[in-house]
Parts: C-alpha cells; structure tokens; sequence
C-alpha cells in the first residue's frame, strides 16, 4: 500500500452531557502573614490567579496562616478548559502597606481528559 501523502486531521468531540459537571481540579493555598502593626484579623489576604480561568479568592486567617482554595471549576461556565493558572499572593495592612508573593502555578485539563498528538 503506497502512502499519498496529505494530511490527516482528527478531531474528538465529546458530549458534555457525559463529561463530569465539574472539573476536578482544586488546590488549597496557604501562606503565613506576620505584620509588625496588625495581628492577622487586621490584614486583607488576596489570592489572585490568571491564565485558563481568573479571578480573585479572599484567603481567611487560622492563626497567622491563611488559605484558599481555587477551584473546582464547572463544566457549564468553562467548557473543555485546559491550561495553566499563575497565583500570587498580595498581603496588605491597615495602612495600605501591601507585598506580594508568587505561588506555584496549577495546571488543568478539561473535560474529556484526552490528548491525541
């Protein structure tokens, strides 16, 4: 059999109805805040995360620890969503003074989790 050549394309389309409704994918973050002015009730703590999703999670203080949780994510609002997703942390007092750290970034893949190529 001799090969012609061309080009092959497949394309895979899954029917939502049989994807999960909602994406698995979550991850806590957690990170300890110390102020030299404010204990911990007096600080705002932002994790903020861009890329195949964003947006913004308040983080909420257990001790000088806070945390927050990205995630999950409907298949309804996100469709086949694949990608990743940065975070940083952005720490500030009662007297505006904030600072900013990055945390390690969170890879998705959508529904229906297969990868062909």
């Amino acid at each position: 059999m001799a090969d012609p050549g061309g080009d092959l394309t497949l394309t895979y389309k899954q029917d939502p109805a049989i994807c999960s409704r909602v994406l698995p994918a979550q991850r806590v973050y957690g990170v300890t805040v110390r102020d030299d002015r404010d204990s911990a009730a007096g600080l705002t703590v932002e994790l903020r995360y861009s890329g195949a999703v964003s947006g913004t999670r308040t983080m909420l203080p257990r001790g000088d620890t806070f945390h927050a949780t990205i995630g999950p994510f409907a298949y309804e609002d996100h469709g086949d969503l694949t990608g990743r997703i940065t975070v940083t942390v952005v720490a500030t007092d009662s007297d505006g003074a904030a600072t900013t750290i990055r945390g390690n970034p969170m890879d998705l893949v959508g529904c229906p989790g297969i990868r062909i190529g």
